[in-house]
């Protein structure tokens, strides 16, 4: 869906830096990019990644297993989140 809906994924690429401003600036090990929204999905790298922009996160690095199941059949659905 984020595709679907203008967005533009840069899997596997190194971010070096983010500056901060009415627009970021993203700086990769391959392009600079500018924009005005940004979705990090870095994990438990988040912290370290977003510190540049006096952002704290409070995240906790945990283990979560997920099953998801899904068939035609909206009674044979489920989704169960082990911990």
């Amino acid at each position: 869906m984020f595709i679907k809906y203008g967005g533009t994924l840069r899997d596997g690429t190194v971010v070096t830096g983010i500056t901060p401003g009415d627009i970021l600036t993203l700086t990769t090990s391959t392009a600079t990019y500018r924009t005005k929204k940004l979705i990090i999905t870095a994990g438990p790298w988040t912290p370290k990644l977003i510190k540049p922009l006096g952002i704290h996160v409070p995240l906790k690095v945990g283990k979560t297993v997920f099953l998801l199941s899904h068939s035609s059949s909206k009674q044979d659905n489920f989704y169960y989140q082990f911990s």
